[in-house]
């Protein structure tokens, strides 16, 4: 290529291209090369130094010249004025080398591009590096030779030479550039105790190392370098004083807590860091939280605010087995506050596990103990209503009593003993058999009917009809201490819950855990305070910290704010807390058919406790459980959706044992109100409630509404969105049933006998409650199917039970009816058949959807009795269209068609059918466009179809036969469209009307 520089030797592509066409006895070289460390400077020199020694010339070249000192640099200056001869001079970027600039032409070494980087790397190999290899070389290398050399060749512990050769501060500087304080320059200033206009010169020499980037960033590969390479117990210091620093400034430290994690650091000064920066990594990552919170424990934080915070970031990751673990070992606390945050947690995670039972015990007993602390602490308050004492009868404000042909009256115990409350179990006597139901209650009925009271049965053990003692731990549960002493004394203080001792209970001074003591060993470490999460702050929903500054700091300053620690009177570290946990066990309680006890926790005020987002939402939710089991359940979803909404700005609090938005999709999915409930889920997986824990609750709670719907294929969607992944009881229980639900109805019998197996083991793992009631539904007819019948009629009559004892809510007991009559109609059992029809039937006045299931349930029977009207069918079918059941509608079309002699009914059933097949029956329409008049545009095909026949002059009733829908569901379809219209009254809507279908076009 050149005399000068062979083809074999090594150096720079741009110092290759400097010197082409360059020999030895050309016109003499008067340059100077500048680059940083690793750049190939020295390369260089070598190469020059071989061809000039070869031609025979005298050639001065100097390395390093930066590190020469005045006199050698005066030495220097001399000689260049005095040779004739090439002269090359290298030195890395400083302000002393100025004085080098005259010596010659200065030539600024760049660093490598992509394909050099490439060309490099085979160089040294011998193996062709693909241009995606290269390119993810070059920018972990930044072009830097020697990072590029070091790399592929694996010469890694030539690091560790280069780094201990560094000036102190410089590699000071690396470090605290590693741990993510490059830019803090206040930080720096302070760790390298350098004012700004000082530290200019570090940063200089750390540029010279040609370990930054053009952002004076490092590379990534120096990070590398610096993370595993630096002495150990200097980058430990460096990072701990760090920390410290900005401790004591009040600052966020998470990424030097990430630093000081990976560095093995221990001792109070770290516990308090990675406790700090557990809490604010909360929002973010969780994952990384949950390592963070781990590391304060290690580092010898066993405060409750340390061990519930790792709760809450394992549990919403995800990691339940961890969260249990935690929550578990705090109920041994001698704390009683601290023992009700364990049993929070515990709940929590049973309830994924399909232990509700257990849950709403653990749930009720820390609103017990909030409630007794409450009186402890702050007399002033107006106490909660004395519950009446577990040994007394319940007088029921309402008795409603069930008439024939009920078949099953669940027994319980007339009144539980004093001890405290166990899970609720239901059993009925071997004579008794599930369904039908009794009539809900009238609608004049008391707004809170209580459940008929029942003579008791040797084998039952249900006692969900009496009030519950809230304030009663249990006493079975052993590692809470003083529990069983607490639910058998007597409280001496007439404003306490009964059932409760308070002298069991530690008082409030003694609330708290003893504060870790700073690390001595550190030269800065702060002292420790008193602090606390708030409780009831909005922003806990949010999962950051909330600390109280209640101390000073080791040098005397006032700290901005104080670090996790122990807990003064008043604070709290609690996932929910007063208010919020009060309304989780109603939710439970009901959910597990004690409907006495959760009224009373819902209805209960809670004294002191700020009215945040995160309590309201939950509070609302419980009021819409409860709603939901009285009367005929109609203010249930509306509470439920506005619970769900309120919570979606505070997706990231607590860990919830269940979304707001999903007990609404079950509350829509038992009412019919499919577009309400895919809408709510919608709304909750895009906002992230309940982080990761929730998704697969979300996403298959979507896959139900699209089953029910029939829109088989986006069900499939997001049964396929959770598959692969590690489900808990209940997901794994929802899951399993939607797969066996997808495969009976597309008559995919080899799949629906495999889907039965593991449908039939999740639900052996779930115990039987309210918000379980679809998926045993579905179970009932595919065991039905699978001559599987026997081994589900114990769970099934333990779902009487539990109905039986809430008062059978329309709103829960429909659906299951209406799944059974389809499992006793394929299991060809006319008698059970008859019976839901009949209960059925006792729930139509409760609403639109219990009457078309009631309506289609009578077709069916009289389907398979083959004498069936066919327009009574197709109405019926029709309905459940309307309801967006478009499966149900269109199998009961089907169904009619191919048992029909009828020819023109058979065609006339089969269009039904196949119109009804995939596709929507929902009242929507899109919105008209800002500032437009409402037009037919607004209006849906069924809303314009029903609107021409009304106009036409035909009645209701008319108009309902000539579409197969019933007059009422048009007298339905015409208040919406003049809503949608803007109509005041039906003869302006009918002039509306005429002018618009006259004029079609201008809408």
């Amino acid at each position: 290529m050149n005399a000068l520089l062979a083809k074999t030797d090594t150096v720079h592509p741009a110092a290759r291209r400097l010197f082409a066409g360059h020999n030895a006895s050309a016109t003499p070289v008067r340059l100077v090369v500048v680059a940083p460390g690793g750049y190939g400077k020295t390369a260089l020199l070598d190469a020059l130094d071989r061809g000039y020694r070869a031609a025979g010339v005298d050639a001065t070249l100097i390395d390093d010249a930066d590190q020469l000192d005045d006199e050698n640099l005066a030495k220097l200056t001399m000689l260049a004025a005095s040779t004739d001869g090439p002269l090359v001079v290298a030195h890395r970027p400083n302000p002393r080398a100025d004085a080098l600039r005259g010596l010659g032409e200065t030539f600024l070494l760049p660093a490598l591009e992509v394909d050099e980087v490439a060309e490099l790397a085979r160089h040294l190999t011998g193996h062709t590096v693909n241009p995606t290899e290269a390119a993810a070389l070059h920018t972990r290398t930044g072009g830097v030779p020697r990072l590029v050399e070091r790399v592929v060749t694996n010469r890694w512990d030539d690091f560790r030479t280069d780094l201990a050769a560094l000036d102190d501060d410089v590699l000071r500087y690396l470090i605290a550039s590693e741990a993510g304080a490059s830019r803090n320059l206040d930080l720096l200033c302070a760790l390298l105790k350098r004012t700004p206009h000082a530290l200019s010169v570090v940063v200089d020499g750390a540029r010279a190392t040609g370990l930054l980037d053009p952002e004076d960033a490092l590379l990534p590969v120096a990070a590398q370098v610096v993370r595993t390479y630096a002495p150990p117990a200097r980058r430990l210091a460096v990072v701990q004083q760090l920390v410290e620093t900005q401790l004591r400034r009040g600052l966020p430290i998470l990424d030097l807590a990430c630093a000081l994690l990976d560095a093995g650091s221990s001792g109070a000064s770290a516990a308090t860091a990675f406790a700090t920066a557990a809490h604010e990594a909360l929002p973010n990552d969780l994952k990384l939280a949950a390592r963070l919170f781990e590391a304060a424990t290690d580092a010898g934080a066993h405060d409750a605010a340390t061990t519930t915070g790792w709760a809450r970031a394992a549990a919403l990751s995800g990691d339940l087995d961890t969260a249990l673990r935690l929550g578990d070992g705090m109920l041994s606390d001698e704390n009683p506050e601290s023992r009700a945050a364990g049993a929070e947690i515990a709940a929590t995670v049973l309830a994924h596990r399909g232990e509700l039972a257990r849950s709403a015990e653990l749930y009720r007993w820390a609103a017990a103990t909030d409630n007794t602390q409450r009186s402890i602490t702050a007399p002033t308050y107006a106490p909660r209503q004395p519950q009446p004492h577990p040994s007394a009868p319940h007088a029921p404000t309402e008795t409603h009593t069930p008439p024939q042909p009920c078949a099953t009256s669940p027994a319980h115990a007339a009144a539980p003993s004093s001890a405290a409350p166990t899970p609720a179990t239901y059993s009925t006597s071997p004579a008794q058999a599930p369904g039908p139901y009794p009539p809900p209650p009238a609608r004049a009925s008391a707004s809170y009917p209580t459940p008929p009271t029942h003579a008791s049965a040797p084998d039952a053990t249900v006692q969900a009809d009496t009030p519950v003692p809230y304030s009663t731990p249990p006493d079975h549960a052993p590692s809470v201490p003083h529990s069983a002493a607490s639910a058998h004394a007597a409280s001496a203080d007439p404003t306490s819950p009964a059932g409760f001792d308070p002298s069991q209970v530690p008082v409030a001074s003694s609330i708290g855990e003893t504060p870790i003591q700073p690390d001595t060993s550190l030269s800065a470490a702060p002292d420790h305070h008193t602090v606390g999460l708030v409780a009831g702050h909005d922003d806990l929903a949010s999962g950051g910290p909330h600390y109280l500054d209640q101390g000073v700091l080791g040098d005397g300053s006032r700290s901005p704010r104080a670090f996790p620690g122990s807990h003064a009177v008043g604070e709290s570290y609690r996932w929910a807390g007063p208010g919020a946990v009060d309304a989780f066990a109603a939710i439970t309680l009901v959910g597990t058919g004690q409907v006495a006890g959760g009224r009373a926790l819902a209805e209960a005020p809670v004294p002191g406790v700020a009215p945040t987002l995160f309590t309201g939402a939950v509070t609302r939710t419980a009021n819409g459980i409860v709603e939901s089991v009285t009367g005929h359940g109609t203010e249930a979803l509306p509470e439920l959706v506005g619970a769900a909404a309120m919570l979606e700005p505070a997706f990231a609090g607590a860990p919830l044992p269940d979304s707001p938005a999903a007990l609404a999709a079950l509350a829509g999915l038992h009412s019919g109100e499919l577009a309400l409930a895919e809408s709510v889920l919608q709304r909750a997986l895009a906002n992230g409630v309940g982080g990761d824990l929730l998704v697969p609750r979300h996403r298959l709670l979507l896959g139900w509404v699209a089953m029910t719907g029939g829109h088989l294929a986006t069900a499939a969607e997001h049964r396929d969105a959770v598959a692969g992944t590690k489900l808990e009881a209940r997901d794994e229980l929802f899951f399993a049933t939607l797969e066996l639900g997808i495969a009976r109805r597309t008559s995919d019998l080899v799949g629906l006998q495999q889907s039965w197996d593991r449908a039939y083991q999740a639900s052996m793992r779930q115990q039987v409650d309210l918000f379980t009631l679809l998926p045993l539904g579905e179970l009932a007819i595919a065991a039905a199917r699978t001559g599987a019948h026997a081994k589900l009629s114990r769970r099934l009559e333990r779902a009487h039970a539990m109905l039986g004892q809430l008062g059978y809510p329309p709103l829960w007991t429909v659906s299951l009816c209406w799944h059974e009559l389809h499992a006793s109609i394929t299991s060809e059992d006319r008698a059970a058949a008859e019976r839901q029809l009949s209960a059925l039937a006792g729930f139509a006045d409760c609403g639109r959807y219990p009457a078309a299931l009631a309506r289609a349930a009578k077709c069916w029977l009289s389907v398979v009795g083959g004498a069936f009207d066919p327009d009574e069918i197709s109405a019926a079918a029709a309905e459940l269209h309307e309801l967006d059941l478009c499966w149900d509608a269109a199998r009961l079309a089907g169904q009619a068609a191919i048992r029909t002699s009828d020819r023109k009914a058979m065609v006339q059933l089969l269009e039904a059918a196949r119109q009804f097949q995939g596709t929507t029956g929902r009242l929507e329409s899109p919105a008209p466009a800002a500032g437009t008049v409402p037009g037919l545009s607004v209006l849906s095909e069924r809303e314009l179809e029903v609107a021409r026949l009304v106009v036409d002059g035909l009645t209701y009733k008319q108009a309902g036969s000539k579409l197969f829908i019933s007059g009422k569901t048009v007298e339905h379809h015409m208040a919406r469209i003049r809503g949608k219209l803007g109509a005041s009254d039906r003869r302006e809507l009918l002039a509306t009307l005429r002018e618009l279908l006259v004029k079609p076009a201008q809408s």
